[in-house]
């Protein structure tokens, strides 16, 4: 039966991209017969004040894609624990505008609202989800968390990356944060990429779960680690909360 499984998350009609680590997802889908399967899906922060108001909104159109999801592995016997992760302070915290001392891309106030919609759609859309956000989690596993971060200093997130890759961040923080310097976008860059890897590391050591992206490979490259990816959402479902920024 898991090799059926398998074989139809690998099929022209669920695969998007081609799976990541895939041996360790298969290992925790065969282990699901004597525990749930846990899921770990990141879900972003709106970048508008727009975006609160999720009744109509693509995160619906996402979440009905999670919940069919679900339903496969149940029709399977699978019993799934849906881990969604509310990436509140990436919005509030490690993305700046400006410079570096300048705001927060949203509001605390507006992070907040947002998952607090996400979760009452979650609750009809995916009721055996549950949403965390990294600010509960960090904090909550803040030893583990400085312990990562320390260890993954700019020299070996350099190593770890590569030259191109990060040109390619800098450039992007440059865009994205609104930076006129390239020593600052550098910073910025550094500070996403230590906090995606750290999240990776923390994610896998209290979970152990297949992560079902919402974005495409290129955004997960590397800053994942070794955690297992499957890529089931279509393109037009991928990232919601940017559909309307």
């Amino acid at each position: 039966m898991i090799e059926k499984l398998w074989e139809t998350l690998n099929s022209k009609e669920w695969q998007i991209y081609l799976p990541v680590n895939p041996e360790l997802a298969q290992k925790r889908i065969i282990a699901s017969g004597d525990s749930a399967l846990r899921l770990f899906t990141p879900w972003g922060p709106p970048y508008n004040k727009e975006a609160l108001d999720l009744r109509e909104g693509p995160e619906i159109k996402t979440l009905k894609k999670l919940a069919e999801i679900a339903r496969l592995f149940a029709s399977y016997e699978i019993d799934v624990q849906w881990v969604i992760l509310g990436a509140d302070l990436y919005g509030t915290e490690i993305n700046r505008l400006g410079n570096l001392g300048g705001p927060p891309r949203i509001s605390e106030e507006v992070a907040k609202r947002y998952f607090s919609n996400l979760n009452r759609a979650l609750l009809v859309r995916l009721p055996k989800a549950k949403l965390y956000l990294w600010s509960q989690i960090r904090s909550k596993y803040q030893s583990n968390y400085f312990a990562y971060q320390q260890e993954h200093n700019t020299e070996k997130i350099k190593q770890v990356i590569g030259e191109s890759i990060f040109k390619q961040m800098t450039y992007t923080a440059k865009l994205i944060c609104r930076l006129s310097s390239k020593e600052e976008a550098e910073i910025m860059a550094l500070r996403y990429l230590k906090e995606r890897i750290s999240e990776a590391l923390l994610v896998e050591a209290i979970w152990q779960p297949i992560k079902i992206s919402l974005a495409p490979p290129g955004k997960d490259e590397i800053v994942d680690m070794n955690l297992p990816r499957l890529y089931l959402i279509p393109r037009e479902l991928q990232t919601p909360w940017l559909a309307k920024s």
